[in-house]
């Protein structure tokens, strides 16, 4: 069964619900950076400036996309801000209340803390947070964002938790 599309309102309203959180530094940051931890990490770039996604990057390892985050770093040194969808903060309802279902059998949330660790390290300005409850198709993307480009579900994810903070 094919899901309904969300309309521009209610994706908006989706994304309001799931970005309450005070980020420190987020007003003197140009640059986002969404990264969505997993065996293919996820990653995406959000000019706040122009208001675009900059970048989705293709599905990487840990150790590709934290070599990307360095080099986006050399360009943006004191106005960049990370954003790290974090596993451990996900909220499971009991019924699906199993381990290895809210947490990836445990490997996305120890990726969790290897992330803090490289960001904390190397002086990010930076953000844990919640997973949200939402996957985009690269059609609904494209008509959300603008962005056209190719894809993968885990840049998708990193690119939503960047677009429009």
């Amino acid at each position: 069964a094919r899901r309904k599309l969300l309309t521009k309102k209610e994706l908006a309203a989706e994304i309001k619900c799931s970005t309450r959180t005070i980020v420190p530094g987020l007003c003197k940051a140009t640059m986002a950076v969404g990264i969505d931890p997993g065996v293919n990490t996820g990653l995406a770039t959000y000019n706040r400036q122009t208001k675009k996604i900059e970048k989705i990057f293709p599905a990487l390892t840990m150790g590709d996309a934290q070599q990307n985050l360095l080099a986006i770093a050399e360009q943006y040194p004191e106005n960049l801000l990370v954003i790290v969808e974090d596993a451990r903060k996900k909220v499971v309802p009991k019924k699906f209340q199993k381990p290895e279902r809210a947490y990836g059998a445990g490997h996305v949330r120890a990726m969790c803390y290897m992330w803090e660790d490289f960001l904390s390290r190397n002086g990010f300005t930076f953000a844990m947070v919640a997973p949200r409850g939402f996957k985009l198709s690269k059609w609904d993307l494209e008509k959300y964002t603008g962005y056209v480009g190719l894809t993968s579900q885990h840049g998708r994810d990193a690119a939503m938790l960047v677009f429009k903070i």
